[in-house]
């Protein structure tokens, strides 16, 4: 009965994998179906990066898939909002998007990322995550994008040089309650 209730539970669990995962090789380690972007397998030109595309490709559970533009929209609109739009890379984004499209499906997706940035994001919207080498975070962090000379402080997420004294602005984080 113990297995069985375990079957079901982790019957829709599949990963949603970084390219950290794949450089890293722990996709090996993992038994559920893998997902990535071709973002990710962008990301990858190594040789020994490649190889372990090509081994997890042979297993028949892996499956390249390009992310709804209604979820990167959604992804890009919630990171802006958290300041953490500037961090994020156009891969990061597609496997936080990709996520969101899994859940839609009905399956239970875990990325396995080291990124701060993508598991801060993940966790505002209450997807899970799973760190390799790095403890992961624990809270949800916002920021403000502020200038380090001046305390100038800019809602544009976007900007990257003080329209007041041109010094490169920098993330702060801010007290959430």
């Amino acid at each position: 009965m113990i297995g069985l209730k375990g079957e079901i539970m982790f019957k829709n669990k599949v990963f949603v994998i970084d390219a950290a995962a794949i450089f890293t090789k722990y996709v090996l380690q993992l038994t559920f179906p893998l997902y990535t972007t071709p973002q990710i397998v962008n990301e990858v030109r190594d040789k020994k990066g490649r190889e372990v595309l090509e081994t997890i490709r042979i297993t028949g559970r892996f499956t390249i898939r390009k992310p709804s533009k209604k979820n990167i929209r959604k992804i890009i609109t919630l990171s802006k909002d958290m300041g953490e739009f500037s961090s994020l890379s156009e891969a990061d984004i597609s496997i936080l998007a990709l996520a969101l499209d899994l859940i839609d499906e009905g399956k239970k997706p875990v990325i396995i990322t080291d990124d701060y940035t993508v598991q801060n994001v993940a966790k505002s919207l209450g997807l899970s995550f799973q760190p390799i080498r790095t403890r992961g975070i624990t809270e949800i962090r916002k920021y403000i994008i502020q200038c380090p000379a001046c305390g100038y402080i800019t809602q544009d997420k976007t900007m990257k040089y003080c329209p007041k004294c041109g010094h490169k602005l920098t993330k702060k984080p801010i007290k959430t309650s």
